[in-house]
């Protein structure tokens, strides 16, 4: 016990002299720096002596003020003073660190000498060299067995979890079953909304199509039968959360009164049964008649009509509000409350 404490000892002490040892030569290091910054003020400082140095930039005589000059010296005087003290502060940092290497020294050959005892110690044939490197072995093995086990432990519950879900060709198969299914509901729609008919596969099928080759009215209804196929095929998908089916602007400026009936009897027959929703129409005071036609007819009259701005102001939905919706409030607040 007295030999392991005076090693342990020795060698705490060797720490402690090593991190001195590099912290003294970072700091010497520090002034050796400002030492050599301070000398090149100096060399500069000299040239700018206002008896005899020229201004630097247009070579013209300096001032030989007094207070110029006073200036010049004293500034002189006080690079030196400090010139001065790196050089003591190097100097004296140099000694430490002279002092520290033959202590480290010092340690590091008496705690080798310790071991070297130790290590010639037998026991039963075993020196005490080969016992260690023994124990460090067998507590090496059980430390990579134990991790072994844990990331074998890992593996398999991450194997376990994976289970849950389809392999590549799985998926493959799910899409393509999906995209015949949404080319039938989509080529439906098309039809039934009088567009010509899409007939590349990069326009009817649901994990190629990127854009519509039609324009106009036409790519409005395009556009229109797309977003119902894709919310009908959402709807046959079991196991998922169904948000309001939302459409904005559903009638296009430049659409005719035949083609505008045409794309809301679309809608009234083919709206999801199983959420709500939610459509807003560009339509002024005067077609209000209009609107509420469009619910009788299409909507068995069972739609809710909210006009924004009266139907005579333009953005009003983003205008400061005045109070006048308080009981659309007090609704919507009931609903996230209940």
């Amino acid at each position: 016990m007295k030999y392991i404490k005076l090693h342990s000892d020795n060698q705490i002490l060797l720490n402690e002299n090593e991190e001195d040892y590099i912290s003294k030569c970072n700091e010497q290091s520090y002034y050796k720096e400002r030492l050599s910054l301070l000398r090149k003020v100096s060399r500069h400082h000299k040239k700018q002596n206002p008896l005899e140095g020229t201004c630097p930039a247009c070579d013209r005589k300096l001032s030989a003020s007094i207070s110029s000059s006073y200036k010049y010296f004293q500034e002189e005087n006080d690079t030196e003073v400090e010139i001065l003290k790196c050089k003591e502060i190097i100097k004296k940092l140099q000694g430490e660190i002279n002092s520290l290497s033959k202590q480290i020294n010092n340690l590091k050959e008496q705690i080798q000498k310790t071991y070297d005892v130790l290590k010639k110690y037998f026991k039963h044939n075993i020196s005490f060299d080969s016992w260690l490197k023994n124990k460090v072995n067998v507590k090496l093995i059980h430390d990579i067995k134990y991790k072994l086990g844990l990331l074998s432990a890992e593996k398999n519950s991450i194997e376990n979890s994976l289970k849950g879900f389809k392999t590549e060709e799985e998926v493959q198969i799910s899409r393509i079953s999906k995209s015949k299914e949404f080319e039938r509901i989509f080529l439906g729609y098309i039809d039934e909304l009088g567009v010509k008919a899409l007939k590349e596969d990069r326009y009817i099928s649901l994990y190629n199509i990127s854009a519509f080759p039609s324009q106009g009215v036409e790519l409005h209804k395009t556009v229109l039968a797309y977003n119902f196929a894709l919310n009908k095929l959402i709807e046959k998908t079991e196991g998922i959360h169904r948000f309001p089916f939302m459409l904005d602007a559903i009638f296009k400026e430049d659409i005719d009164q035949s083609n505008k009936k045409a794309i809301i009897k679309f809608i009234g027959k083919n709206r999801p049964h199983d959420t709500q929703l939610i459509m807003s129409i560009a339509e002024t005071k005067e077609n209000e008649k209009v609107i509420y036609d469009y619910n009788n007819d299409y909507f068995y009259g069972k739609a809710k009509l909210i006009c924004i701005g009266e139907g005579v102001k333009e953005r009003a939905f983003l205008t400061r509000y005045d109070g006048s919706m308080e009981i659309y409030l007090e609704e919507t607040q009931n609903i996230i409350n209940g």
